[in-house]
């Protein structure tokens, strides 16, 4: 805890973090919402595209069917992915709408962490070590810990892997010393 205290009581770099995150938030959405207002006209275009070769495909020949059916197959396959692109884009704003939430529930919390740390219910307190935590090693031979940090500043929802740069200290475990961090 005293490293996340000591993270929380440097208002410029919450300060640097947080307008990273608004700023990388706000392109992705400016992408994503332009790739989902593109997506419907691309997929319509298949669709009838799609449409105008079955109806063709009666008055074909024999031997130009296949052809045809081929090409009927691929608008399909193309038609798909650009469906569920488009829900996966759907998805994804959704995604960085909630983490917009999260990210400014921790920032306001880091903000008054020696005020309200206190005060919050246990699952609160796990929350929030959930999101600044990455992943916690053991090494259980010298009975050192080491605490990675989640890195704010990656540019995606998805927590990029640990690195040196956000390792905390390794806590020797062979010392008695209470754990803060609720389980």
């Amino acid at each position: 805890m005293d490293q996340i205290r000591h993270v929380a009581q440097d208002t410029h770099l919450i300060a640097s973090i947080t307008q990273r995150l608004k700023t990388d938030r706000e392109q992705r959405r400016r992408d994503l919402n332009t790739e989902r207002n593109q997506l419907p006209a691309v997929i319509a275009r298949l669709s009838s595209e799609g449409s105008q070769l079955v109806k063709r495909l009666g008055s074909l020949n024999d031997t130009a069917q296949p052809l045809l059916e081929t090409h009927m197959e691929e608008i399909g396959a193309e038609l798909g992915r650009r469906q569920a692109r488009l829900a996966d884009v759907e998805r994804a704003l959704s995604a960085i709408d909630e983490h917009e939430l999260e990210a400014t529930w921790v920032e306001q919390t880091l903000r008054h962490f020696d005020t309200v740390w206190e005060s919050m219910i246990v699952e609160n307190r796990a929350r929030l070590v959930r999101a600044l935590v990455q992943c916690v090693e053991l090494d259980e031979a010298s009975g050192n810990v080491t605490v990675f940090l989640t890195d704010l500043e990656a540019a995606n929802e998805v927590a990029r892997p640990a690195s040196r740069d956000n390792r905390l200290p390794a806590h020797n475990t062979n010392e008695s010393q209470p754990s803060e961090v609720p389980a």
